[in-house]
Order: structure tokens, then sequence, then C-alpha cells
């Protein structure tokens, strides 16, 4: 095989992994996006449970309110009958004071309970966005996992085929190939297991490379880096 060949074969070989890389590539951005999905759908659950919860304790203040509000409502009827049943100017005064006592806790009330309705009014209407915007992006999360659950075995597929181009074309090299490839293989696996030269340099270890093994590498012979141990080759600009 000639040094031309060589570089043909290996240039073919390079655009394989290319591609079953490109393709594995793809399917790791999807699950990728995926989980930063499904992540932001966890926050936006989590987000509407918060708000949820903060309006359930506003309900359970303006109840307590409300109940406080009636006991003080009755206390005031209770000493209004007595006011009129007073006996003495000191009873009356008493009874007098704590009436205005009760009336001013009464106001407080009132103006407690009405800001937190207000503020109910505020977390129901926020609940409801939040709400809707958690379905809509549910939604489309739903649509997205359709997707990829179909993308990903037409993928896998040509992946597959990828692999089968890769071993048609490593079945192609010379059995003197096949042999010092195998080692190199062995020890980097399939897709690092080749180096192209730079200039007198291994292109992957950047390691010098001795004259007679550049030589022979560009004359088209099977040799291994001497540092790295990669199955070196002369790319097609060389």
């Amino acid at each position: 095989m000639t040094a031309t060949e060589v570089t043909a074969l290996m240039a073919e070989l390079d655009s394989a992994f290319r591609r079953r890389k490109e393709l594995e590539f793809q399917i790791e951005r999807g699950k990728r996006d995926l989980m930063r999905s499904e992540k932001e759908l966890a926050e936006r659950t989590r987000a509407r449970c918060a708000k949820e919860e903060e309006t359930r304790v506003a309900k359970s203040r303006v109840a307590d309110q409300e109940l406080e509000a009636a006991r003080v409502a009755q206390s005031l009827n209770r000493r209004r009958e007595q006011l009129n049943a007073a006996s003495s100017e000191r009873e009356y005064s008493a009874i007098k004071l704590q009436i205005e006592l009760d009336e001013k806790k009464n106001d407080a009330l009132a103006d407690a309970t009405l800001e937190t309705l207000t503020l109910i009014d505020q977390l129901e209407r926020d609940l409801k966005e939040i709400s809707a915007a958690e379905r809509t992006y549910e939604e489309q999360l739903t649509k997205k996992r359709a997707g990829f659950a179909t993308l990903e075995p037409e993928l896998r597929g040509k992946i597959q085929d990828a692999n089968l181009t890769i071993g048609e074309i490593e079945a192609r090299f010379p059995r003197e190939f096949q042999l010092v490839y195998a080692e190199a293989v062995t020890r980097w696996g399939r897709e690092d297991a080749r180096a192209p030269l730079d200039g007198e340099y291994c292109g992957r270890c950047h390691q010098g490379a001795p004259i007679d093994l550049v030589l022979r590498v560009r004359a088209g012979a099977p040799a291994l880096c001497y540092s790295c141990g990669r199955l070196l080759y002369a790319p097609e600009f060389q």
C-alpha cells in the first residue's frame, strides 16, 4: 500500500470516527437538555408549592384574625350590657375604658384582616400565574421527552452503521498494518490508536520521532510512535 493510499484510508477512518462522535454528541446533548429541563420543572414545582404554602399560612392567619375579631365583638356586646347596668360611677368608668380598649383592638384587627385578605388576593393571583407557567412548561417537556424518545433510537442506529463503516475501513488495512494497529488499539482503544505526523513530531503526544521512523511513515510503512505507541501516519498535507 502506497503512502497516498494509507493517508486516504486514515482520512476515511478519521471521517467515520468523527461521524460517530457527532452522533454520540447529539445523544449526550439531548440527554443534558432533558436533564436541564427536568431540573427547571422541579424548580418551578418547588416555587408553586412554596407559594401554595404561603397562601395556606395567610388563610390560616386571616381565619385566626376573624376568630379573634368575633371574640372581641362578643366582649364589646357584653361590656355594653354591663355599662348599662353599672351600679356606680367608678364601675361605669372602668367598663367604659375597657370598651374603648376593645374598640381599638377591634379596629386593629380589622386593619390586619384587610391587609391579610389583600395579601391573599395577590398570592392567589401569583399562584395562578405560576401554576399556568408550570403546566405550560410541563407540556413542553412532555413533547421534548417524546421527541428524544423517537430521536435516540434513530441516532443509535446511525451509530451502529458508523461502527460497521469503521470496521469495514479497518478491514481494508494490509496485514502488516493490522498487526501494528491492533497493538495500538490494545493500548489506546480504536478511536485514539492513531496519530498523524506533525513534521517530525507525533501529532498526539508531541514527542519528536527519529528521522528513520518519519521516513518509514511517509513511505507508507506501518510504525508506532516510540513515545506513546500510537500508529503513525502521514497526513494529507505532508
